[in-house]
């Protein structure tokens, strides 16, 4: 095929290879999502951001004709020869050239990270994301986001809060000395902290734990949470009756020993000091309970796979990021050369014009031809819109700055993105 040959193809918009176009829109109209070929590295053969029947279309009319015809375009640079012996060269051939090698370069580099630092890593995340995604899915709905630094630091306050109400009592137990006294306090105050997000946790999730639909293990988990914080809260009320019964023994013993009456306030101290802990204790149960998620280990997985996720983008910054920014540089210094290079052969390449204008007729068909895809591309989009469906048209792009190369676009984004014809 040659460059006649090219030109001469019917491409009308009534033509025979528009109509066989067009009929593809029956086969594409009813998907939510449309791949597209990759538009990073694209070649002569394999354009980018194609649906699969603009792929099929243009590689059945187009592609063969075309590759003749670039070949002949191509061939009349090569075939003239530079001062320096050096022969010519189709600029967007070696721009196209240039662009297809950064990317088979992006693409290795990743796949060399993903396997070699990050394919275990990898794997527990996707285990992750499809338990993480059922839960979702059954629920109907994210996991709550508990935030561990606000939550441990409320927990922490009011456990101290708790130990200082004690602080008094314990520091005049004749026996105590001021370690002694500190101890108490500490463990008063760790001891309701701890018991609080325990009996808070097992509460909120009770429905779901004792449901009949749960695991054993995790009913005897969460039984042995409660009966752990039970337990805390038992130790720590112990301790706090006891310090403040010490004291009240202690007055009472003055009081007689001086003829005095044992004042009522004495003991009211002894229940305001109680009042005081379980009030305090109830607002931490309370913390935990509207903290924590009602499905148990909801929350937790979606923390571990947002942490994970982030060690991943970690990794992804520190070890894939500067070898590809290496690999774009290398790339823009070989096309800022191949421009100093086409700017040379213009001045001193023999013919340099002609060839320029025979390339010049080529990008006339290549016009024709995008023209019917855009027009494809277009009736597509209407097509999806007209049926009520939000349609998202994906593709790969390994040089994205972010760990997933994925993409998304839009069908209005979609519709903006250019389509173009690679000359090698």
């Amino acid at each position: 095929m040659t460059l006649s040959s090219y030109l001469a193809l019917d491409l009308s918009a009534d033509g025979p290879a528009a109509g066989d176009l067009i009929a593809g829109v029956e086969r594409e109209r009813g998907r939510s999502t449309v791949a597209l070929s990759r538009p990073g590295g694209a070649t002569a053969e394999s354009p980018g951001l194609f649906t699969p029947e603009m792929m099929r279309w243009y590689q059945a009319h187009v592609a063969p004709v075309r590759q003749g015809a670039l070949a002949e375009a191509r061939g009349g640079f090569e075939a003239d020869r530079l001062p320096s012996g050096q022969p010519g060269f189709l600029r967007e051939a070696e721009l196209d050239r240039v662009d297809q090698s950064l990317h088979e370069n992006l693409k290795s580099e990743r796949e060399a990270f993903y396997t070699a630092s990050v394919g275990e890593l990898n794997a527990e995340i996707a285990r992750l994301g499809a338990d993480y995604g059922h839960k979702s899915a059954e629920h109907g709905r994210d996991a709550h986001e508990l935030k561990p630094v606000r939550y441990v630091a409320v927990l922490v306050i009011l456990g101290l809060i708790e130990g200082l109400v004690n602080w008094d009592s314990f520091l005049k137990i004749d026996w105590f000395t001021p370690a002694y006294a500190l101890a108490a306090f500490l463990a008063v105050a760790i001891g309701f902290a701890c018991s609080s997000h325990y009996v808070g946790l097992v509460l909120k999730q009770w429905s779901e734990t004792f449901s009949g639909a749960a695991p054993r293990h995790v009913k005897r988990e969460a039984l042995t949470r409660l009966g752990f914080g039970v337990l805390l809260f038992s130790l720590g009320m112990a301790l706090v009756y006891y310090s403040r019964n010490y004291l009240i023994q202690i007055a009472v013993e003055r009081a007689e020993a001086l003829g005095q009456p044992v004042g009522f306030g004495l003991y009211l101290g002894l229940f305001g000091a109680f009042a005081a802990n379980l009030l305090f204790y109830g607002v931490g149960v309370a913390w935990s309970y509207s903290s924590h998620d009602a499905v148990p280990d909801f929350a937790e997985e979606r923390r571990r796979l947002d942490t994970l996720k982030r060690r991943r983008l970690r990794l992804y910054g520190k070890q894939l990021e500067p070898r590809q920014r290496q690999h774009l540089l290398a790339a823009r210094k070989d096309s800022e050369q191949v421009e100093r290079r086409d700017a040379e052969q213009r001045l001193k390449l023999r013919n340099y014009g002609a060839h320029r204008d025979r390339f010049e007729q080529l990008q006339t068909a290549d016009a024709r031809a995008l023209a019917l895809l855009e027009g494809y591309r277009s009736r597509l989009i209407d097509a999806g819109r007209g049926a009520g469906l939000n349609v998202t048209f994906a593709y790969d792009d390994p040089s994205r700055p972010e760990a997933s190369t994925h993409v998304d676009l839009t069908p209005d984004a979609y519709a903006l993105s250019p389509l173009r014809l690679a000359y090698r």
